[in-house]
C-alpha cells in the first residue's frame, strides 16, 4: 500500500493516481478517486477534477469514509487479532 496515497485519501483530498499506487487500498476508479495509467489519461483526470470540483469533493468524501472504515486503528487492530487467532489455530 502506498502510504502517501492512503494519507491523501484519509484527509479528503481528491486523488488522481495510477493503478499501481492504489493497489491494495480497495478504492474504485470513479467512486473514490480517478485512476490514470498514462500521461494523457493522467492529464485528462486532473482536468476533470479541476473542472468538476463538486464531483471531485464527493469522490474524496467517499474515499475518506472508506479509509476510515478499512484503515482506522480499530479496523486494523481487528484484522491483526483475527490473523493472530488464525495463526494460533483458535476458533473465530
Amino acid at each position: 500500500i502506498k502510504t502517501k496515497v492512503l494519507e491523501a485519501l484519509a484527509v479528503g483530498v481528491p486523488v488522481v493516481a495510477t493503478s499501481v499506487a492504489i493497489d491494495g487500498i480497495g478504492v474504485v476508479d470513479g467512486e473514490h478517486c480517478l485512476v490514470a495509467d498514462s500521461g494523457t489519461a493522467f492529464a485528462r483526470a486532473l482536468e476533470e477534477s479541476i473542472s468538476n470540483q463538486t464531483e471531485a469533493a464527493a469522490r474524496a468524501a467517499r474515499a475518506r469514509a472508506l479509509v476510515g472504515q478499512q484503515f482506522s486503528s480499530a479496523a486494523v487492530s481487528a484484522k491483526w487479532r483475527e490473523a493472530i487467532r488464525c495463526t494460533l489455530g483458535e476458533p473465530r
